[in-house]
């Protein structure tokens, strides 16, 4: 659907092609199931190269209502669990690469700014929430007051 709000599965398919791909698809029912029990904010955090952008957009792909990802978690782990089509592709998903807002900033106040104006002109395409400050905990606020939209985010960061 978009780049930020319900991205597509591309990313994860050309993961998925590769001929080192290994399935951690049933990560996806861990965390899910933690998120709801404890309902809190869940941080992976791994050396650098062990995974985790891989896992990031794993689990956009799975959960993003921007895409039909069944024919690429099929054949996964994750679908022999009791989850998986309850839900496949059935959440909104904001999904932030960091590393390309830091990239086109010269100071972090600065990519904030520009992940901030970036959002929510992406955002606002899709849900019309006025706002009179550019803040997203109130565009946030603003979406749930007026449709119960919730959103998973995923933060792949630098």
């Amino acid at each position: 659907m978009g780049i930020y709000l319900n991205p597509d599965n591309e990313k994860f398919r050309v993961i998925k092609s590769k001929d080192i791909y290994v399935d951690k698809s049933l990560y996806i029912e861990k965390i899910y199931q933690y998120a709801m029990r404890k309902n809190e904010y869940i941080s992976m955090s791994r050396p650098r190269r062990f995974g985790k952008s891989t896992d990031a957009y794993m689990l956009a792909a799975y959960f993003s209502k921007g895409c039909n990802s069944a024919s690429l978690f099929d054949d996964l782990n994750i679908s022999n669990t009791s989850m998986y089509k309850d839900h496949l592709n059935q959440h909104n998903v904001i999904f932030i690469n960091m590393q390309y807002f830091y990239d086109f900033s010269e100071s972090v106040a600065e990519m904030i700014e520009i992940l901030t104006e970036e959002l929510i002109d992406e955002i606002n395409q899709v849900y019309h929430v006025p706002l009179r400050r550019n803040k997203l905990p109130l565009l946030f606020t603003g979406i749930y007051r007026q449709t119960k939209d919730k959103f998973i985010f995923i933060i792949d960061e630098l």
